[in-house]
């Protein structure tokens, strides 16, 4: 039996997803794995292992408030357990955590009243507990052992009040405790409101690195815009280490003003010690570096950590397994910044569905790949009609480890452990936290990314207790568990006899490491199972005497795999006769046939027609979708040679067609004229030129966009609000026009702004009226993250307004992003949430004109050298003095009248015209000329006549 690395085995079945090749991070919905995927949860949720059996589940709040337990089991679906209402309106905090210690855990949540639903010892049901001198209103929450008891204790946030605590009474029953004295201005007010009120975000975190947890307190009184205001700067409780906290935010460089929404700590330098990030309101947000000893500088500029959002949740996180800690941000959409291991951060797109508000974060499909639960909210809590989605990470090959801690003195969630593991990378540090960001809580699951690196020297466990645990070279690509003063699970992993790919009636041996109890996600015992069904399968295994237990990486088997092509097109796949458009088929196969004939990975398409790809996958060939490609034709034009007799002249060439060019070769330069006619210079040899004839095919208008404004709430919200209206251009187009409406006419300068906040283009407008079109004609490129808004300061001046909001009518009513214009623009949404759409209403967006050219058809004017062109004396025409050299005179009958008379020089060059009258003699000058020989031609009739005049000086 043949074992195989079922790492790269389950990213081979990955890759029949179609991860573009370019993508490190991508993730993909898989809603199709929960029993109820319409689901809306609001602002609260959590990923987290809630019956402490290895795998991370998900506990969500229906509407905000009724409780639902999803139990990942290992069959691919989760198990749907409806717990109960916890009552009150949609929740703004929540978090998890086992305060009975009876092996689940419960579930904390709040807006109104703080109450916890302790989670029966069957987990089927729950039983509500109202938090004494629970009812304020709550943000932020969290569970932490903060005099290290053993038992879980709660912290909330008061927004109109200073914070509160209460203390676990070792029965899962809780008191009011002032262990921490949250007043630092005791009986100091602004206009009633306590100064240590405006508690938004929180977490529970050992920022000095001395070995107790202390408490930092994000800050965001909205209703003062005062940066001296205390109700709007950060604090920090450093824990003494003796049952008292001292507040000391300033003198470590916490103490931010900027109204800041979340605080969130990780390690995100890789140094041993907990870094931070903070977001803000109105201002750019915030990375920090910890110096090890809990003091911190800012490291924002030049990290490109940057913020175009309105920020509610924020963690991080390495989702890639390159060894660093990512960030991700979400409030009116989501932001992700892949961390580059260098201090800096770059921006990625697309990853999410637009409107992202919040979410928590775990191994839902138990991989090593850390997934995200998102939720969809109008901000702050109530939910939209957008479904929650389980967006699972398509993973890559790098390596991982995850430790699975359970406390014995300490408490059994292990909240406030850390561990550091040492290798190839230096020093990795992670931290438990229950409840961070803005009402949301993450997985318990400790996990770091490894890289290319498959060996770790040591992993240093550090508990609450004061306890450490030092581990030798644990092997990677393992979930390991391990139980505080008790055991060090044996590495749990599955090796297969074959690919994971198997087609119908075939069969995959897997099997677990020898010596130990068994039991694999279809219930098997066994150390070996054979399947033949796809799913996902993994094993618990247990050391006789034992209590760890560990799991195995989840590995993926397919049978009769969808190994179906995607091709890859550009977003345009329209071009000119001539031109083509290149398909490109997924790479490495063994085969590819298109249908054009082609045999190659890429094929370029020069034809109208659709296209598809055809590969042999495991078990049978198949077909990709097909792209449809139109090759928009330029029609010839039609043109005639002309001929030129000897000695030389000029011609008038002709051609029919739309649009006509003429050139003087086949490829490449300027025309030398345009239009139907094209008249030679004088031609003394075969001369050819080309013409090219041009086709115009006009661009389709479409419109979008909410029609007209409507509802009762048609202006900013503030006279400080100048709001940004979010689109992507999926097609080259030109934003033509808009309608706004105002009860304040005046003028205002309309701004077209890129992702990266460059401004593109703007308009100045005069509105006179209570509804206007404005005619813009911006230019747009295909590309994300464009906006339009108002420029601040010409709002300024409108009479008597004198405020940065443009004064434009908005619409906050029966709103549903992305708004689409015709297949060119979509309207994503706006940067004050997606439950308001401002200022521009239907939008009249043109795709660009489409010009062809055809090829270049020769056009030849031949020189005729086989005609004998008689001498001008034989017409009865004389030339005198020849040689001359000043005048030259012509002398002629009156039947000449009429008669074209031209001097060329020996170029071809006419420097002579003129028509012959009734005179007998005319005069030529010729002073002008150079010495030389030049010829004379004489036209009458239809006869030509030429003779020879030579110039002396």
């Amino acid at each position: 039996m043949k074992s195989f690395n079922t790492k790269l085995l389950s990213l081979c079945a990955l890759t029949l997803a179609a991860v573009p090749a370019f993508a490190q991070t991508a993730f993909y919905n898989a809603n199709s794995r929960l029993v109820t995927p319409a689901f809306h949860s609001g602002c609260s949720v959590t990923v987290i292992d809630v019956n402490n059996d290895g795998l991370d589940d998900i506990v969500r709040l229906a509407q905000g408030h009724d409780l639902y337990l999803e139990i990942q089991n290992g069959s691919g679906q989760f198990e749907e357990r409806h717990i109960g209402d916890m009552g009150g309106g949609s929740a703004w905090g929540m978090c998890v955590a086992d305060v009975d210690h009876n092996g689940w855990k419960d579930v904390l949540s709040g807006g109104g009243t703080t109450r916890i639903m302790k989670i029966s010892d069957d987990g089927m049901s729950g039983t509500l507990y109202t938090m004494p001198s629970g009812s304020f209103f709550m943000q932020n929450a969290n569970f932490m052992d903060v005099n290290n008891d053993g038992w879980a204790d709660v912290f909330a946030c008061d927004d109109n009040a200073p914070a509160h605590i209460w203390l676990n009474d070792g029965a899962g029953n809780f008191a009011v405790s002032n262990i921490i004295n949250f007043a630092v201005h005791p009986g100091s007010t602004s206009g009633g409101d306590p100064w240590d009120s405006g508690n938004y975000g929180s977490v529970w975190s050992d920022v000095d690195n001395d070995g107790d947890i202390d408490l930092h307190i994000a800050k965001c009184r909205q209703s003062t815009g005062d940066f001296n205001d205390p109700r709007r700067i950060d604090v920090l409780f450093l824990n003494n280490g003796n049952g008292t906290f001292t507040e000391d935010a300033a003198s470590r460089g916490l103490a931010d003003s900027d109204q800041t929404w979340t605080t969130n700590f990780a390690d995100w330098d890789n140094d041993g010690d907990l870094d931070a990030i903070k977001t803000e309101e109105n201002t750019p947000p915030h990375l920090l570096q910890n110096d090890g000893t809990g003091h911190f500088t800012d490291a924002t500029a030049g990290s490109g950590f940057s913020l175009d959002v309105f920020p509610i949740e924020s963690v991080m996180e390495d989702f890639d397994n390159d060894g660093f800690v990512d960030i991700l941000v979400s409030g009116d959409d989501a932001r992700f910044f892949h961390n580059n291991g260098n201090g800096t951060f770059t921006q990625l797109t697309g990853l999410f569905d637009s409107g992202l508000e919040s979410f928590a974060i775990g191994d839902l499909n138990h991989d090593g790949f850390v997934d995200v639960y998102a939720s969809y909210a109008n901000i702050y809590t109530t939910p939209t009609s957008d479904d929650d989605i389980v967006y699972l990470n398509h993973g890559n090959g790098n390596h991982f480890f995850n430790l699975n801690l359970r406390g014995t003195v300490s408490n059994p969630d292990a909240i406030g452990a850390r561990a550091f593991i040492y290798g190839p990378w230096g020093v990795q540090l992670r931290e438990n936290h229950s409840g961070e960001s803005y009402g949301t809580a993450n997985s318990l699951m400790l996990h770091f990314g490894l890289g290319t690196a498959d060996a770790i020297d040591s992993v240093v466990i550090k508990w609450p207790s004061g306890i450490s645990q030092t581990i030798l070279n644990p092997a990677a690509d393992q979930f390991l568990t391990v139980i505080e003063n008790d055991c060090i699970s044996p590495t749990a992993q599955v090796s297969a006899d074959g690919p994971l790919l198997i087609c119908p009636g075939q069969t995959l041996d897997l099997s677990a490491p020898a010596g130990y109890a068994y039991l694999w996600s279809n219930g098997a015992t066994a150390q070996q199972i054979s399947v033949g069904q796809t799913g996902e399968y993994f094993v618990q295994i247990t050391a006789a005497g034992n209590n760890c237990t560990a799991v195995s990486p989840a590995v993926t088997v397919v049978t009769n795999p969808d190994e179906t092509p995607v091709v890859v097109a550009p977003a345009v796949t329209t071009t000119c006769a001539g031109g083509g458009i290149e398909l490109q088929g997924p790479p490495g196969l063994s085969s590819y046939l298109w249908s054009n004939g082609a045999t190659t990975q890429n094929t370029t398409a020069t034809a109208s027609g659709s296209y598809t790809l055809t590969t042999q996958g495991t078990c049978q060939p198949y077909t990709s979708s097909p792209v449809t490609v139109t090759i928009l034709p330029a029609n010839q034009p039609v043109a005639s040679n002309d001929t030129v007799n000897a000695p030389g002249g000029s011609v008038t060439l002709t051609a029919s067609g739309d649009s006509i060019l003429w050139y003087a070769a086949p490829n490449g330069g300027t025309p030398i004229a345009t239009g139907d006619t094209y008249t030679t210079p004088t031609l003394t040899s075969t001369t050819t030129y080309y013409v090219e004839n041009l086709h115009v095919y006009l661009g389709t208008a479409a419109t979008g966009g909410l029609a007209y404004p409507s509802g009762n709430s048609l202006y900013s919200g503030s006279s400080s609000t100048n709001a940004k209206m979010t689109f992507d251009v999926l097609d080259s187009a030109t934003l033509v026009s808009f309608h706004v409406y105002t009860d304040h006419p005046g003028t205002r300068v309309i701004q077209l702004f890129d992702a990266a906040n460059n401004l593109l283009n703007s308009a100045s407008v005069n509105i006179t009226g209570d509804s206007m079109l404005v005619v813009v004609n911006f230019p747009l490129a295909p590309g994300t993250g464009y906006y339009l808004t108002t420029d601040a300061t010409v709002n300024l001046q409108i009479p008597n307004w004198n405020a940065q909001s443009p004064r434009l009518q908005r619409n906050i009513n029966n709103l549903s992003y992305p708004y689409n214009v015709g297949s060119l623009l979509s309207i994503t949404g706006s940067d004050q949430g997606n439950n308001v759409y401002y200022y521009f209403y239907d939008w009249l967006v043109k795709a660009n004109d489409v010009v062809c050219a055809s090829n270049r058809v020769p056009v030849e004017v031949f020189y005729n050298t086989d005609i004998a062109v008689p001498d001008v004396s034989q017409a009865g025409v004389s030339l005198y003095p020849n040689p001359a050299n000043d005048v030259v005179h012509v002398v002629s009958s009156a039947s000449f009248e009429g008669s074209r008379l031209s001097v060329y020089d020996v170029t071809g060059r006419r420097v002579f015209e003129t028509v012959l009258d009734q005179r007998n003699v005319q005069t030529v000058n010729t002073a002008a000329w150079s010495a030389g020989l030049y010829t004379v031609k004489l036209e009458n009739n239809g006869n030509a006549f030429v003779s020879k005049l030579v110039l002396q000086r």
